[in-house]
């Protein structure tokens, strides 16, 4: 049986609308339960229109996922036919899925049936160096992906690395719970590589290195056996420490001396600053102040004896704001948050 029928919306609701005149209406009830018949009808007609889009090679359950993924993609663009752009981004979203899980090099075919029936098959790839033919109206699309080999982290090397142990760190890169480690936690891709960096940038700044960097040096990969070796360059910068702690308050009032008492000598680091703030936000609050408004500000100064300790001396200041209004400021100053 045909799965396509050409009628539209209003097509649809002429031919059932003579239904419901000629039942007896039983007040409102009876609109609203004909306004839901009515939309049911639509909706189906709608789905029948839309051309079939289909994936295969990613097993049962991985076809059926990236099917409805692309159907919530294209959205309105899948009509009764797709053009060459809605069936391009649809492969490019399918090649980007698994180059995230580590097939690097996956080849796709596009099995197209047009409007007068005839089929035809064109490859595609991320560079879309072959594209579809244009104009181009689909009825019917069918994405074959061979994903090819999976590329792992074979080994992985630190520069710089002195605040963890090579262990420690390379966990946020591969897995290491397992006695034989498993390629499924070893995957490689930039993608995952480049959050990797970025979580262990975010461990170093949480110990107190402000400044830490973190980026990839050489990597190399083997296209033949799907193995990578990676080097990753750290630059942890100087260790920062809260020294003191001083408070300008605008109107000279009262400030929360007690807070920063048991917060000096630690780390400064955002959730330093966070829980400070918040300490003084409720400081102020149980004193009358609900809208007041603070900032902490690190002035990087730092004596000639903590210089040749290696630590870098902040002192935080705090700007306070009352009635919405900021009633003080100091410029020349970086901002830590």
């Amino acid at each position: 049986m045909e799965r396509r029928i050409n009628s539209t919306t209003d097509t649809v609701a002429t031919a059932i609308s003579p239904w419901f005149r000629a039942r007896p209406r039983r007040g409102r009830g009876g609109s609203i339960f004909g306004k839901l018949i009515v939309t049911c009808a639509v909706l189906c007609a709608l789905q029948l229109q839309a051309a079939e889009l289909r994936v295969r090679g990613l097993g049962w359950f991985g076809n059926r996922k990236s099917e409805q993924r692309l159907k919530l993609l294209l959205g309105e663009v899948r009509g009764p036919t797709l053009d060459a752009n809605a069936i391009e981004d649809a492969a490019l979203v399918l090649i980007s899925s698994v180059n995230d899980d580590g097939y690097l090099e996956p080849k796709l075919t596009a099995h197209i049936t047009l409007k007068d029936g005839t089929t035809a098959d064109y490859p595609l790839d991320a560079t879309l160096e072959h594209s579809l033919p244009r104009p181009l109206e689909a009825t019917a699309a069918t994405l074959s992906l061979n994903r090819g080999k999976r590329f792992t982290l074979q080994e992985i090397t630190f520069t710089g690395l002195l605040a963890l142990t090579e262990k420690d760190a390379r966990g946020f890169f591969v897995g290491e719970g397992l006695l034989i480690p498993l390629a499924s936690e070893r995957i490689y891709s930039p993608g995952r590589l480049q959050r990797a960096e970025s979580n262990l940038e975010e461990a170093l700044r949480q110990q107190g290195y402000a400044e830490a960097a973190v980026t990839t040096g050489n990597v190399q990969i083997d296209h033949a056996t799907g193995k990578v070796r990676a080097e990753i360059k750290v630059h942890e910068g100087r260790l920062w420490k809260v020294t003191a702690v001083s408070f300008s308050v605008a109107d000279h009032g009262e400030a929360p001396e007690k807070i920063a008492v048991n917060r000096i000598g630690e780390h400064w680091t955002s959730l330093w600053r966070q829980d400070t703030a918040t300490a003084i936000r409720r400081w102020y609050y149980m004193r009358g102040h609900p809208d007041v408004q603070r900032s902490v500000v690190g002035d990087g100064t730092q004596g000639p004896l903590r210089a040749r300790q290696g630590v870098h001396g902040s002192r935080p200041r705090i700007v306070r704001q009352l009635g919405g209004r900021r009633l003080c400021g100091r410029q020349g100053e970086r901002a830590i948050c």
